[in-house]
């Protein structure tokens, strides 16, 4: 499978590694997995997308990642993409012009990514838990 995903922090952080060329039914099988875990995650997943194998993808493949309901679950976490391909680049900057925050933050190797996703989590367990919502 060209996308391998597995757990870096169990039930907080997901590796989605890509190895030579992803296609469009690649990325379906991949949302669906991602909206079966969020759907179960007590909390946000973060997830580390790690592009460095990656050969390449199919046109509209990124299209059909933003047209899910997977960026918008409450549970979708922050996003680190090691070693995005320049073409993907520009449509990063503009989903996180749009979104109107940094939702998916870039980095040139593995393990920055990782300290980044794995300090990030560790604030978010020491931060108290937020009240309940009223009704």
């Amino acid at each position: 499978m060209p996308i391998e995903i597995r757990w870096l922090k169990p039930n907080h952080i997901l590796i989605s590694q890509w190895h030579g060329h992803v296609t469009c039914q690649d990325m379906v099988v991949l949302i669906e997995e991602l909206q079966r875990i969020l759907q179960s995650a007590p909390r946000p997943i973060h997830t580390l997308l790690d592009m460095s194998e990656a050969e390449g993808y199919e046109k509209g493949i990124v299209e059909l990642y933003f047209d899910s309901p997977v960026p918008g679950h409450p549970n979708r976490g922050t996003l680190a993409v090691v070693n995005a391909p320049p073409s993907l680049l520009s449509m990063i900057e503009d989903a996180n012009r749009i979104a109107g925050y940094k939702v998916i933050h870039i980095f040139n190797d593995y393990q920055s990514a990782q300290q980044f996703l794995l300090s990030r989590d560790s604030s978010e367990d020491a931060a108290p838990p937020a009240p309940p919502k009223q009704t």
